[in-house]
């Protein structure tokens, strides 16, 4: 049995309403860097990362969790993702967690919020 969708408007209003924690612009300023260090890989290219964005949203708007938050978090979790077979593979999620700190400090997000 398919699961019901839920209203495009509703999925939009959480996309575009929903920022808290962060300051005006920087969840378009987190967008395009992470957008620019997208690869190409279908598994961890932009449309996975926006498909993770989008349910990430879905469940901290349910759960009370800080969408912006949230949705800044799903939009940096690929900006670095080593091939399986790379000798470094092993530490792409540190890499990654690297770069996106990097990636936050350069749009001037306070420690703290980098931090969550």
């Amino acid at each position: 049995m398919a699961r019901a969708r839920r209203p495009a408007t509703r999925d939009a209003r959480i996309m575009t309403d929903r920022t808290e924690g962060l300051a005006d612009g920087t969840l378009a300023a987190i967008r395009t860097a992470a957008q620019s260090r997208a690869g190409t890989d279908p598994a961890h290219d932009w449309l996975h990362v926006v498909r993770v964005e989008r349910l990430g949203a879905r469940i901290a708007e349910e759960s009370g969790a800080c969408v912006g938050i949230v949705r800044a978090a799903a939009l940096l979790h690929e900006v670095v993702s080593l091939p399986k077979h790379h000798p470094e593979s092993h530490r792409s999620g540190e890499l990654c967690a690297e770069a996106a700190l990097e990636i936050l400090r350069e749009i001037g997000v306070e420690e703290a919020t980098s931090e969550a």
